[in-house]
């Protein structure tokens, strides 16, 4: 049913590629219980989308009937008037409107002649509705596949939610989520710098809790553009958390260094206090050899805390900054 386009959904933690149902045209028309037939149109016709529809008999009805939608009529203003006939037509190939729909046996027997003529001139669809198809058939039948559909939307975000939400067991939280944001979005995606964002782009937002950092978001691909701000959302607060989590932690680490610091300064902890300092990273006082005749002399912390590239009191206690992210790949 319908025509199958690719769409991207992350199911399981992971992005994959699924195809999804999308109304057509066609669709509508091989509906049994309606009994409708093609009249006019071209041979692609049964492909055209077709997101809902409308009945109305009143002049300028484009702009009441939305673009890929059908005009329903009965014709009850255009008995005896071919150009008004041949006019609705032109005006609905226009804009953008899926298909005509008429019922026949209310005001005519059957489809006019001058508007099937400029239909097929156009290659417009129209298709003819049987006198036992009531026109809520049809609105009810495209109603409930439309909420389908926003019922799919909804899943869909919930399962990209889900995907970003993993995110933050990964080794290094904050690349992955902006990688995850870049994927699902097809779009580039970084964390930069407030100064760095030196161009417009379609999105950028600051992470709260860190002032000088802002995502920047490029234009998502159009399928995923309906999705993009509840996400981009979820991802701003998945930063925002992760943040706060690191800020929490390097001020724990730090009480728990400038600690061990006053102890070493007291001398307190023999052994225990060489082995805090070596995870630290810090060096062990050399053991001292006592003087034959004297008494073992008491063990000093002879030495000083040294700075660690990668851990340590002071590389704790150093002023602290993200880096900003890269582009996806």
């Amino acid at each position: 049913m319908g025509r199958m386009t690719n769409s991207a959904v992350c199911a399981g933690g992971y992005l994959v590629h699924v195809n999804k149902t999308q109304l057509t045209l066609g669709d509508l028309l091989d509906h049994p219980e309606l009994g409708l037939r093609l009249v006019a149109g071209p041979d692609t016709a049964p492909s055209r989308t077709v997101r809902g529809a409308h009945s109305i008999e009143i002049p300028t009805p484009t702009r009441w009937v939305p673009q890929d939608w059908v005009m329903l009529t009965s014709g009850l203003r255009l008995r005896g008037r071919p150009e008004e006939q041949r006019r609705l037509v032109a005006d609905l190939d226009a804009g953008g409107q899926a298909a005509l729909g008429w019922a026949a046996g209310i005001v005519t027997k059957r489809v006019p002649k001058a508007l099937v003529d400029e239909a097929r001139r156009r290659a417009f669809p129209v298709f003819e509705v049987p006198l036992a198809t009531a026109f809520h058939q049809i609105v009810s039948f495209l109603g409930r596949a439309t909420a389908h559909d926003d019922v799919y939307v909804l899943h869909r975000v919930a399962a990209m939610e889900d995907h970003l939400l993993d995110a933050l067991a990964a080794a290094r939280p904050e690349q992955a989520v902006v990688r995850r944001l870049a994927d699902v979005l097809d779009a580039d995606v970084r964390l930069a710098d407030a100064d760095e964002v030196t161009h417009e782009p379609w999105a950028a937002y600051p992470v709260p809790g860190v002032p000088e950092r802002t995502l920047v978001v490029g234009e998502p691909a159009p399928s995923r553009a309906p999705l993009a701000a509840p996400l981009v959302k979820r991802a701003v607060q998945l930063l925002e958390l992760l943040a706060r989590r690191d800020a929490r932690a390097v001020a724990a680490t730090r009480q728990q260094g400038a600690e061990l610091l006053r102890r070493a300064l007291r001398g307190d902890g023999g052994p225990t206090l060489d082995a805090e300092a070596a995870h630290w990273g810090w060096p062990s006082p050399p053991a001292r050899t006592p003087s034959r005749g004297t008494a073992p002399a008491t063990r000093e912390p002879a030495w000083t805390p040294r700075a660690s590239p990668t851990s340590g009191y002071a590389a704790a206690t150093a002023p602290s900054r993200s880096s900003s992210h890269h582009m996806r790949s």
